[in-house]
């Protein structure tokens, strides 16, 4: 059992959760409208693991996990002196000295503007304007349920196809659980 654990932290093991649930259950989307008819925000846990596994659902598109990787690839080229659009190959010199982020990408400039393009469509379901302010609004607001074990995986997860390395992942969400005042919008993935 102590050997499987790590597969919990995997975001790709749990897309394959979801891909098995949806199949079993039927599709995700239809509960999420039958669940949460735009009555307003989250009040419960049930609630408020919908909206995460709809915005999971959302980043975990191949289109935006491929942005991602070219948001890390640009931070990375910058980091290291070189535009990384020059179209060149990577000799295996090259490749030796690239090293990721070593902040896990906590910071990540373009996330925010990138992730929006999938909260837009997201949020107003759940009561959040479809903005940057609604996402800090919907972040404050599934912060007070991050002691819940299943919706700080979810947080995790998410943060994870958001390009944060774990322990990153695990900062933010450590951040997020001290939430007492409202914090300013924008600091969730610039």
């Amino acid at each position: 059992e102590m050997e499987l654990e790590f597969l919990e932290e995997d975001g790709d093991v749990y897309v394959n959760k979801v891909a098995i649930e949806e199949a079993l259950f039927g599709p995700f989307e239809d509960l999420v409208l039958e669940e949460e008819p735009n009555s307003g925000k989250p009040s419960t846990k049930q609630g408020v693991y919908l909206l995460l596994r709809s915005l999971f659902l959302g980043f975990s598109e191949a289109w935006f996990q491929e942005a991602i990787l070219k948001l890390q690839h640009k931070k990375d080229a910058r980091e290291r002196g070189d535009r990384g659009d020059r179209g060149e190959r990577c000799d295996r010199g090259d490749r030796e000295r690239h090293r990721p982020d070593p902040d896990g990408y906590f910071h990540l400039p373009g996330r925010a503007e990138l992730a929006l393009e999938v909260q837009q469509k997201i949020l107003p379901r759940f009561g959040f304007d479809a903005t940057k302010e609604g996402v800090g609004d919907m972040i404050r607001h599934c912060s007070a349920f991050l002691t819940d074990h299943d919706i700080a995986h979810l947080f995790d997860a998410i943060n994870r196809k958001l390009g944060m390395s774990p322990a990153a992942c695990s900062r933010f969400r450590r951040f997020c659980s001290s939430f007492q005042e409202p914090i300013v919008t924008g600091s969730q993935n610039s």
